[in-house]
């Protein structure tokens, strides 16, 4: 214990360990759940104690009761696949262990030295995540200089099972386009008038004379 962070605390560290389920608490059965844990908490333990160890058979006693009444009752979560970034290094999650190492001491103890500590790392982090994006973008360009680059970065940026809603804008007529071509045309012809000259008027001719003659 001498080589952690002052706790600032009356007490000892509380140490726990953590499982890697997660559980769909939305989706929990809490009658279940309770019936559960009020059938069979009473045969914990009758009396309050004082005794140490009797306290400990105790707690991990409740422990595995909520336990087994999660597990009855609640279905695991499946979670969301995490979404890969191709530029983050192990180099990367270093910096980031020691920035977050650093927080947790600053916050224990903001002393003005571990201020500086906290600021230095967190400039190194940063400034390794935009050297590593920087990298991963030359190494991205020159692997495909022969190829069209706006087609990878398109499947990259886009869910390419997406399906493309037609753009619906309102015609002249009152009628709604069904197509992203057809609506592209209507606003062509709407803000990008065409150069015709049968609809010029006198001032429209004098532009063009003197365009004409510049």
């Amino acid at each position: 214990m001498t080589n952690d962070p002052p706790s600032l605390s009356d007490h000892l560290y509380i140490r726990f360990n953590c499982n890697n389920i997660k559980y769909d608490c939305r989706k929990t059965n809490w009658n279940v759940f309770s019936n559960i844990i009020l059938n069979e908490i009473d045969s914990l333990y009758s009396l309050p104690t004082t005794d140490a160890e009797e306290i400990d058979k105790a707690v991990d006693a409740l422990t595995a009761l909520i336990q087994k009444a999660t597990n009855e009752s609640t279905p695991v979560s499946r979670g969301s696949p995490k979404k890969y970034s191709r530029w983050w290094t192990s180099e990367l999650s270093e910096l980031r262990k020691g920035y977050r190492r650093l927080l947790r001491i600053f916050k224990s103890c903001n002393s003005l030295e571990n201020e500086v500590n906290l600021r230095n790392a967190k400039k190194n982090y940063k400034l390794g995540i935009l050297n590593a994006k920087k990298s991963d973008w030359n190494k991205f360009c020159a692997d495909k200089p022969n190829l069209d680059p706006w087609n990878t970065i398109h499947k990259i940026c886009k869910n390419s099972n997406a399906i493309v809603q037609p753009l619906h804008v309102t015609k002249d007529d009152g009628s709604k386009t069904n197509s992203v071509t057809e609506a592209g045309e209507v606003l062509l012809n709407k803000w990008f008038l065409k150069d015709d000259h049968s609809t010029d008027s006198n001032y429209h001719g004098e532009v063009r004379a003197e365009l004409r003659d510049f």
